[in-house]
């Protein structure tokens, strides 16, 4: 049988275990919490990011097609006053919408690379913190583990000394 005294150390001990497992836990959720913060906004961030590349691409494109109009105008007019038709006035025609077309076309591949990197960035942040949530999970599991067998340990050490104190008074009453 305990004794008032290793029966308030094994509740001490219990509290003191329970209180390191809680604190564990609240340290754990308040790291994991501030490493989905940062990511939340890593999102925001990027979206405004693909936001100013998809508005700088609609304008490199439109600053584009206006150039394009202009130059065929220019050439439209240069035709007429040195009379080329046919072939020659076509090619010169057809080289322009060809060159309108490659800058169209970088123009998007630009932006798309952009983009591309934009979400390569956020899919390595989600890994990041999926992996140090993950980490952060196990370490308190594993501090938790420990703080129970820190305190069955305590409380097998308190029962065995009241074990042997009752074995020394048994002697004792037995007159040995």
């Amino acid at each position: 049988m305990c004794t008032g005294l290793e029966i308030a150390a094994l509740a001490t001990m219990g509290a003191s275990a329970g209180a390191s497992i809680y604190g564990n836990m609240k340290a754990a959720d308040a790291q994991m919490g501030a490493n989905i913060s940062a990511l939340t906004e890593q999102y925001t961030n990027s979206q405004r990011l693909a936001q100013e590349v998809n508005e700088s691409t609609d304008q490199q494109y439109t600053d584009r097609m206006r150039e394009a109009r202009k130059e065929l105008a220019s050439l439209s007019v240069m035709l007429g006053e040195t009379g080329a038709t046919g072939n020659s006035g076509q090619r010169l025609l057809y080289e322009s919408a060809y060159g309108e077309n490659v800058d169209l076309m970088r123009i998007e591949d630009n932006a798309k690379d952009e983009l591309d990197a934009i979400h390569a960035n956020n899919l390595a942040a989600h890994k990041s913190v999926v992996s140090q949530n993950e980490a952060i999970a196990t370490n308190a599991k594993y501090q938790n583990l420990g703080a129970f067998i820190n305190f069955g340990s305590q409380a097998m050490s308190v029962g065995m000394s009241a074990q042997n104190r009752k074995a020394l008074l048994s002697k004792g009453a037995k007159g040995g």
